[in-house]
């Protein structure tokens, strides 16, 4: 069992997703770090990956194609 169903919010994002209402979040960086995020976020039903903030336009494009 992972931290997220042991804490219950694995149920509360799927409830979310289903009411159509995600929870919406923004990544600060498109690096390596930021890459992993977007990619899990995007993953997780619930989640709505709204916005990547960075220097560099072009990692934040890349990061969204990866996911």
């Amino acid at each position: 069992m992972t931290n997220v169903a042991l804490t219950g919010l694995a149920s509360d994002l799927a409830k979310r997703a289903a009411e159509g209402r995600p929870v919406r979040i923004g990544v600060i960086g498109s690096g390596e770090m930021g890459t992993d995020l977007v990619t899990q976020g995007m993953l997780m039903p619930g989640i709505s990956v709204c916005a990547v903030s960075t220097r560099r336009p072009h990692t934040a494009r890349d990061a969204v194609r990866i996911a």
